[in-house]
């Protein structure tokens, strides 16, 4: 099930944002001891406003099974009214190689 995250699904997020970041994925610039507040910032602000930091429209999805977070997408529009994008998503380790990332991201495309 797809829903939409509030800021009680802050830690899950910003958890996995950081796990990920240390194995690789995302941006590694999030390793840099100063990043790691300015993600905390943009992703409250996504949360709280449905706004990133630059002013852009934003809101965040949360993927359950069984009542529990097992991942997460943040869409954002473009600068300019370009369109929108898929701006972060994954899945918990314990929940990859079950297709929980394709049912994830299949709920959000028509």
């Amino acid at each position: 099930m797809i829903r939409y995250a509030t800021v009680h699904d802050y830690d899950f997020i910003f958890s996995l944002i950081m796990k990920e970041a240390a194995n690789g994925h995302f941006s590694r610039k999030l390793l840099n001891p100063a990043a790691p507040l300015g993600m905390e910032i943009e992703l409250m602000s996504v949360l709280l406003h449905h706004r990133r930091i630059n002013g852009c429209y934003s809101y965040a999805l949360i993927w359950e099974r069984k009542g529990y977070p097992v991942g997460f997408i943040v869409m954002s529009a473009l600068e300019g009214d370009q369109g929108n994008e898929l701006w972060l998503a994954a899945v918990s380790s314990s929940h990859r190689g079950l297709g929980e990332g394709k049912k994830m991201i299949g709920a959000i495309l028509p």
